[in-house]
Parts: C-alpha cells; structure tokens; sequence
C-alpha cells in the first residue's frame, strides 16, 4: 500500500489536470524511460504486476502483456498463453514476443527520503536491532527444552524420509532434503498458545515476563518509498523463449521480441539500441506502434469505456475484449465519430467527457413506454435515459456527504476499515496503512491479505470484487441485503 499509492496519487492528478491519453498510458509503461521526474511514480501501473519484492517468478512481464493488452488495445493476448488463441488472430509466439519486450524490465524499490534522513533511519534500525536481539536471547534459552519437546513430539509422527530431513543439518542436507524440510517448516512451527500448554503456571508468568519487552519494542517507521522499473541489461542479453503451458522451466522455441496483431505489428531487433541510458527499444517501439493515430484500437477502446462508465453499457458491451468473440458495437459510426475526436482533441478524456454528457441522448428522460419495451427492451438504441443503480463506492460516499462527513483530501497512504483488533496501540499491523475512513473508496485497501479479509462486506452486498482481478464490467444486483 505505501509504495504503490504513489502510483495511484500520479494517476488521480493525471487525470485532473486532462493528461493526454496517449501521455497517461505512455508514462506508465515506459516512464523509467522518460526524463519527466513524475513518470516514475507512474510505471507504479508496471510494479504492481510482480508477485514480489524480488519477483523470481518474473510475475511482471506477464502481467504486463495481459493488463496492457486488455486496459488499452480490448485484446484478450492473454488467453495465447497457452495455445494459439481459439478465436482471434493471436499465436502463442506473439504472446512469448510481446513478453519478451517486458523481460528485461524489473521492479526496482526507490525511497523519497533525503540522505540525512536515510542515514538516521539506519541507525535507528541499528539500534532496534541490537535491542531486538538481546531481549530475544533469553527468550530463546527459556524456550528450548520447551521447543525440543514439542517438535520432537510432532517429527515423531512423520514419515521416515521426513524425520531424517529435520534432523540433518541445515548445510548438510540434499536438495531432496531441503524441500522437505522447507514444505514441512509451517507444520513444526511452535505458536505462543502450544508453548503455555506444557508450561506450569509459574513458568507462564516468566514467558510472559520475557515476551513484553519484545511486543513492546516499537520498529522504526520506514522513509517513504515508492515502486518502480528499470530494465536490466543482464536480463536483456538473455534469449526468451515460448513455454510450454506457461511454466518458466519448460522452455520450447525461441522467440525474438515483436507483436503481432492480425496483419499489423512490427519486430524489434535483439541488438541494444544506442542511447544516454540502457534499453533495447523495445517497449518504445511497442507504446509508439500502440498510442499511434493511426492505430484504431486504441482509441476505440477508452471512448467505448468513458461511454460505459456515463450509459453504463458500452457501445461495444465488453470493454476489454473487442475480438471475434465479442458482440457488435450498437452503433459502430459512433464508436468511430468519438474515436477520431478523441485523436482530434490531443487524446483529452475531458473533451470527450464533455461532449458526452451535454448531448441530446444523455440528457434523454429515463421515462419508458411499452411500445418501446416491445422493440428494444435493453435500450440498446438508447431511446430513453438508462435506468441504473449507483456503484458501492457512490452509495458510500453520498451517506457520507450526506452526513458532512466526507474527507475530499486527495492523495496519502490507503486506509483499511478493518475491526480494531487488527491494530495494537492505534499502531497500524497490516501494512502500511491509517484509520482515515471517511475518505473516498479510491484509498481503501481491498482484497485479501494473508492473515484478514480486506474487502468491508457493505463492498460484498453491492457486487464489488475483491480487487485481484480486473473487473471491466461490474455486475449489478438488488437484493434484500442492500436495503
């Protein structure tokens, strides 16, 4: 949360200021690339695509060709993972070529803290830990037998092969080994509640005298930090290849760094290309083929979106697919009339906004009539003001307004609505988060993390998702429940 929110910070004043939309998405996915000093917090939009901090799996390149390729082309790429898509002029070598356009790229941690401020907080850092391991030493020493006998009952009851792996040492066992005592780790893990079980009251009251001072000792707060990406010029003189179901050890063909869609695209050479930093130009030549005038998709795909978000359906009704399995634009003229202002405005989402809600249809009655119902019971044709319930997060902030509670405060760290037993001492434990909650839903944590459910149940009632998959199209229910 603490990292990433500048990225969301950038975005939310890219788009009060009207950020060109070629701009916005450009910044995002090449901003480590650019001279403008704002562009690193927007390749936050990259970062978040590793799975984490050193990004083993190399999770970013391929979230990288999914969330680009569906957010700004309505291309299912992803779906060629595996095979050549079923339906649309995808091949799985262009999924691999577009991956490794992004292979090279990795997450980079970057602190906004001046030198005397980074040099303080590693000596406090010093110090906590210093303090941290003397109050651990006797802890550990009155723990021991206890340990010893409780894991030693637990090895016990496990297979033979498993027995032998825990009690060779760390350095001497074998791989086969080390995976099993790395499997088995969670299971021989003593909790506080198990020790007290085998200790004697008295000897309660002294584990309980040693643990204090831990629980008390306080971790120096962080400089504030941010993500970003550079590429790697190691990882860029490596070959990519195409795996097979995906797997990064299961490597097939090799495959250069290109894009293909249909009969457009491009292929870009392996050779470095000369500059005042490194890059192999790849994703230059990517975002260039991608923003460019001429590209039809691109601006298709954010009018239909900006139309769905004031209609509430798209012209074409799935935003982020716009292949062979997709149905019709209703009213393809449009789609096109509003693609081709947006080039025409400089890419400004405002203009586009604006040209949308002053005009005849949006200011349309919501009134229906039964002749209509019969024809077009969808509205499809738009001949009439469509009808829709409010989002959650519009719902939450009207009870807040309403209440003149409503923080409009932009930017900061995200917040959490989490029960209080989450926290200790009004110190936040999940995160780097605060207890701001009257603020807009655009800085509330979502989702799951490893010990608590994130998402508030008011979000579950009116059809929010729980924010690890993209959700382009949010149903819309009415149940008992959101009354």
């Amino acid at each position: 949360a603490s990292g990433i929110c500048r990225w969301r910070e950038w975005t939310i004043h890219s788009l009060n200021k009207d950020l060109g939309y070629d701009q916005f998405v450009k910044m995002q996915l090449m901003g480590d690339l650019m001279d403008d000093p704002a562009a690193m917090f927007a390749t936050g939009f990259l970062a978040r695509g590793a799975d984490a901090e050193k990004d083993e799996k190399r999770s970013l390149a391929f979230a990288a060709v999914e969330t680009a390729t569906t957010a700004f082309l309505g291309a299912t790429v992803g779906c060629a993972k595996c095979h050549d898509h079923m339906f649309d002029p995808i091949r799985q070598a262009d999924y691999y070529g577009l991956k490794a356009i992004f292979d090279p790229v990795v997450i980079v941690k970057k602190t906004l803290a001046g030198p005397e401020q980074a040099a303080l907080h590693a000596v406090a850092v010093e110090n906590y830990e210093r303090r941290k391991k003397a109050l651990e030493k006797p802890l550990d020493e009155f723990l021991a037998p206890f340990k010893e006998k409780l894991q030693g009952d637990r090895i016990r009851t496990f297979p033979p092969p498993v027995q032998e792996a825990l009690k060779t040492a760390e350095d001497k066992r074998t791989p086969e080994q080390k995976k099993l005592a790395d499997d088995y780790a969670p299971i021989i893990r003593i909790d506080p509640p198990k020790y007290k079980e085998a200790m004697t009251a008295e000897q309660v009251r002294i584990y309980d005298g040693l643990r204090a001072p831990l629980q008390d000792l306080a971790e120096p707060v962080e400089p504030e930090n941010f993500w970003t990406v550079r590429e790697d010029e190691q990882l860029a003189k490596q070959k990519s290849f195409i795996l097979d179901t995906g797997e990064p050890d299961r490597p097939k063909d090799e495959v250069g760094r290109m894009f293909h869609i249909g009969k457009d695209g491009f292929d870009v050479p392996a050779t470095p290309c000369e500059g005042k930093r490194f890059t192999t130009g790849a994703r230059q030549c990517f975002v260039g083929w991608m923003i460019h005038p001429q590209n039809p998709l691109f601006a298709r795909v954010l009018v239909n979106r900006l139309w769905q978000w004031h209609f509430g359906v798209g012209l074409v009704k799935t935003p982020s697919d716009f292949g062979a399995l997709s149905e019709s634009p209703s009213h393809p003229e449009l789609l096109d009339w509003l693609a081709s202002r947006l080039v025409e405005s400089g890419y400004s989402m405002k203009a586009i906004n604006r040209l949308i809600v002053t005009s005849r249809t949006y200011q349309l009655s919501s009134e229906s009539n039964a002749a209509g119902e019969s024809v077009d019971p969808d509205n499809r044709m738009l001949w009439h003001g469509p009808v829709r319930r409010m989002d959650a997060e519009e719902i939450r902030d009207s009870v807040l307004w309403l209440a003149g509670k409503l923080d409009l405060k932009i930017g900061g760290k995200s917040f959490t609505e989490l029960p209080d037993q989450h926290f200790v001492g009004g110190r936040t434990v999940i995160g780097n988060l605060n207890r701001e909650t009257n603020r807009r839903p655009a800085y509330m944590v979502r989702g799951y993390n490893s010990t608590a459910e994130m998402m508030p149940n008011f979000f579950h009632v009116f059809d929010v998702d729980n924010g690890k998959l993209p959700s382009p199209v949010r149903n819309r229910s009415i149940t008992a429940l959101q009354a």
